[in-house]
């Protein structure tokens, strides 16, 4: 039997507020180059950004690891409805910080044509918090953690054109609790008395796979592709749900589940190098349109549903993100690099609400790489996120803190990136 808790409607809402359900920067260039390394790939990341890119890597092993401190900063709201006085106000969100580690290794042909990689990152995830009892009725904490581990083979048809293919393995991990306290329904009544809350936990493996090709017709220009396919997590676990306070509800103590899906990617790209510099063209079409709504499974027909069974409708469209970047060979030892992107947004204003604050967002970035030795590149990348104010219009003539009706002001999240690249 499917029950919905109204306030249950953050459940994906974490993986959201980064760059939709991605975090598209999975390594040191990546960072630097705004994500555009996708036709020319200067290392092992090539395992993951597009396979087929390992044809053209010098024929040793190539292993990169890298790590990415991100900050996410506070997101304010501000309130423009009056439907319900003083239950709707302005409010913001708290700034989160996480730490990324991302791996990928390039192995030595197998043969005069193929060659193998492997990826380990983590694609989609972060962490979303408010402050006050309004929001928080919707989103209290949610934390998701996302792994892929993606093994790829290449084949090399010539030496203009090569191919790849490969599967991703998708461990997710996630909890959510939010809380309806007395002060979300009826200001004359104090924070701490909680009229309903819950805690959610689940986790999943799944899987999908990657195609790629990579096209060089000339030494200097290159094209590539690679489709991501859509990935169903299927989280399953546990669910507490106490609505004591609320006359003839009982508690809910057992199984749940949702699937959400992680969206397919198509991704086309360029590159041109001229003298020193090399120019970098990326574009996404990310299919949201796979997001239609969230809704929980529970082992039993729960009562509360008369009042927690709400559709969380979402009905998302699919998108499109341009990437441009620029890499110069400053000397035989150091190269730079810089990026631009332009994000849209994939849903509607009145499918926005506090926990899935999904926006138009502009991407800067910038970085370097320094060969310290014939075996060994170290590297730094620094990008920023400026994600543009949003109008939400997501009004409820039921309850209080679903009316979500104002802006949501600009804020940003920055990465800093430092990264070793080894060849042996």
């Amino acid at each position: 039997m499917k029950i919905k808790h109204i306030c249950l409607a953050l459940t994906v809402s974490a993986v959201c507020y980064g760059s939709g359900f991605r975090v598209p920067e999975q390594s040191g260039d990546s960072v630097a180059l705004a994500a555009t390394n996708i036709a020319t790939s200067f290392g092992a990341d090539a395992a993951y950004y597009n396979p087929a890119n390992m044809a053209t890597l010098s024929p040793e092993h190539h292993m990169t690891g890298s790590f990415s401190f991100i900050r996410a900063s506070k997101l304010d709201f501000e309130n423009k409805s009056n439907a319900y006085g003083p239950l709707n106000y302005n409010t913001s969100s708290r700034p989160n910080t996480f730490l990324l580690p991302t791996f990928h290794m390039v192995f030595p042909y197998i043969n005069d044509r193929t060659r193998v990689g492997f990826s380990l990152t983590s694609p989609a995830g972060l962490t979303m918090k408010w402050r006050d009892p309004y929001p928080r009725s919707l989103s209290k904490l949610f934390t998701v953690l996302v792994i892929e581990a993606a093994p790829s083979i290449s084949y090399e048809i010539n030496d203009k054109l090569s191919i790849a293919g490969g599967v991703r393995m998708l461990y997710s991990k996630g909890e959510a609790r939010n809380e309806v306290t007395g002060a979300a329904v009826n200001p004359r009544l104090p924070k701490d008395i909680i009229v309903a809350k819950r805690d959610i936990k689940g986790d999943s493996i799944d899987f999908g796979y990657n195609l790629a090709l990579s096209y060089r017709p000339t030494s200097n220009l290159s094209f590539g592709a690679i489709y991501r396919s859509k990935i169903n997590m299927t989280l399953k676990g546990d669910a507490q749900i106490q609505s004591k306070n609320l006359t003839g509800l009982p508690d809910y103590d057992g199984s749940a589940s949702i699937t959400v899906p992680l969206p397919a990617i198509l991704t086309l790209a360029t590159s041109y190098r001229y003298n020193d510099f090399t120019f970098l063209f990326a574009y996404d079409r990310t299919y949201w349109s796979a997001l239609k709504e969230f809704d929980f499974n529970y082992a039993v027909e729960n009562p509360a549903g008369g009042i927690f069974d709400r559709p969380v409708e979402k009905n998302w469209h699919d998108t499109n993100t341009f990437r441009f970047g620029l890499a110069y060979d400053y000397s035989e030892k150091l190269r730079l690099m810089a990026g631009f992107a332009i994000d849209e947004k994939a849903t509607d204003n009145d499918k926005v609400r506090f926990e899935l604050p999904d926006t138009k967002a502009y991407v800067y970035s910038l970085g370097g790489n320094y060969k310290v030795n014939e075996k060994l590149d170290i590297g730094v990348g620094f990008l920023y996120q400026d994600r543009q104010k949003r109008k939400v219009e997501s009004s409820d003539d039921q309850v209080p803190f679903n009316n979500v009706v104002g802006t949501f002001k600009r804020s940003s999240i920055t990465f800093a990136n430092v990264s070793f690249n080894y060849r042996f």
